[in-house]
């Protein structure tokens, strides 16, 4: 179980994951990595990660009804990544390959660097995503047309290549004890 600072830790870790994946793959293009709402303004040669959508996990929704613990929210979050860059040159090609390949060659958050992040990073310093028993897994999933116009006019941007990809599952306990119990089961 994790704190309040689990969804942020997860963008940060994403962020470094994603820079690293750049950097130690080919460094010659200068790829930079925001975090962020997509848009117009972002320049270069540029990854972008935008959590876009937080659900409940379907198959932890409900874990600890009736447990007695401390309520945890079970949560997947949807992220996209938008690629920038020179076109005629399929900068922005060459960066989704180098980052989807990276991310399917790991596709687990590493415990070690989500640690690593959280003693580097002030913003989230006292985040313990690192002591959760839960490991969080990365999937691509589908981004169809139809979602990604919807996307592209309510982000008020011009589309940019990009793929949406889902961290699961993000265990998230309350601070606050439960209230009461749960109802008896009827036989």
């Amino acid at each position: 179980m994790s704190n309040h600072l689990a969804i942020a830790t997860v963008t940060e870790t994403w962020k470094h994951i994603v820079q690293e994946a750049l950097t130690t793959i080919d460094a010659t293009l200068g790829a930079n990595v925001t975090v962020g709402k997509p848009s117009d303004n972002i320049k270069g040669n540029t990854v972008n990660i935008y959590l876009y959508q937080v659900v409940i996990n379907e198959f932890l929704r409900n874990m600890d009804l009736g447990s007695g613990k401390k309520p945890t929210i079970a949560l997947n979050l949807n992220y996209l990544l938008s690629f920038y860059g020179n076109e005629t040159k399929q900068v922005p090609q060459r960066l989704l390959g180098r980052v989807m390949a990276a991310i399917h060659a790991r596709p687990v958050l590493d415990k070690n660097k989500i640690e690593e992040i959280i003693k580097t990073t002030a913003h989230i310093n006292t985040s313990d995503l690192d002591q959760s028993m839960e490991k969080i897994k990365l999937a691509p999933i589908p981004f169809s047309l139809e979602e990604s116009f919807k996307f592209w006019s309510t982000v008020k941007s011009g589309f940019t290549l990009s793929v949406a990809y889902e961290a699961r599952v993000v265990l998230i306990e309350s601070k606050i004890a439960a209230r009461g119990s749960a109802l008896p089961v009827k036989g």
